[in-house]
């Protein structure tokens, strides 16, 4: 893994993006990953795939370089095994973005504090990782991109990792089962937090008791954005979990649990 991820950069700065999964089934573990490039040929896929395959090699992996795919449109690359798709499931999401910094130099303490993190996570933890690794910079953003309301975090990030915790979380599971699966889940992502202290989580698929979510979802955004949303919507009317200046309510009745199907009261009331 350590081989695989310290091709991060090199992918990302052109402007490629790898997908990667890994699992653990009892004692076995497994990786899977595609790595896709839009605009070139694919010769080009091929020599840009030939050093990670080299250094695999070298290490006893024996692998070839694969026979790349080509798709003339997105829309076509969706309908294939392997490619985009949907679904849901019970499953506890957490999320972490991995900044450039962590990634930059694969012999630092920085680099190998954050692999032992994601292997804990799965070997220790027992959960999924899966990871989206890719370079929205501000300047792939340009206009207006970079006075936008996307995180800071996001824009400095070389990867999107998640979590997956799908052992439980169904509908039968008592509330004192729920907080100490969570709190079990929390703690092998607390790894990942310490290993990126100056970074965040990607709103969309975090956990949604994800600590100090305002700077962790916006970054240094937030009192801005609370600024705006104080002069558009001095009311509170439009309230989401985890959204800007909804730390102005809470809601009864949960027992702990990050239910909203309760009274939503104001925190001043």
């Amino acid at each position: 893994m350590k081989v695989y991820f310290s091709h991060n950069l090199r992918i990302n700065d052109a402007k490629g993006i790898m997908s990667n999964y890994i699992t653990k089934a009892s004692s076995t573990f497994t990786l899977s990953n595609q790595i896709t490039k839009p605009g070139i040929t694919v010769e080009e896929i091929r020599r840009l795939m030939a050093p990670l395959i080299k250094d695999l090699n070298d290490i006893g992996i024996p692998l070839v370089n694969p026979e790349p795919k080509f798709w003339s449109t997105y829309a076509k690359f969706g309908t294939q095994p392997g490619g985009p798709s949907g679904g849901t499931s019970n499953s506890r999401l957490v999320s972490r973005l991995v900044p450039r910094s962590n990634l930059a130099d694969p012999t630092s303490q920085t680099f190998n504090t954050t692999m032992a993190a994601i292997r804990s996570f799965v070997e220790d933890g027992g959960y999924s990782f899966h990871s989206v690794d890719y370079a929205p910079t501000y300047e792939t953003a340009g206009y207006p991109g970079s006075d936008s309301a996307v995180s800071p975090h996001l824009r400095n990030a070389v990867m999107h990792m998640t979590g997956f915790d799908s052992r439980q979380y169904d509908a039968s599971l008592s509330d004192e089962l729920w907080k100490s699966s969570h709190a079990r889940l929390n703690s092998y992502v607390q790894k990942l937090r310490d290993a990126t202290p100056l970074s965040g989580a990607y709103m969309n698929e975090a956990d949604v008791a994800e600590p100090n979510f305002q700077y962790s979802m916006y970054g240094d955004n937030y009192d801005r954005l609370l600024k705006i949303k104080k002069e558009r919507d001095p009311w509170g009317l439009f309230y989401a979990v985890t959204g800007v200046g909804s730390e102005s309510w809470f809601v009864e009745g949960t027992g702990g649990l990050p239910t909203q199907q309760g009274r939503l009261c104001r925190v001043d009331a």
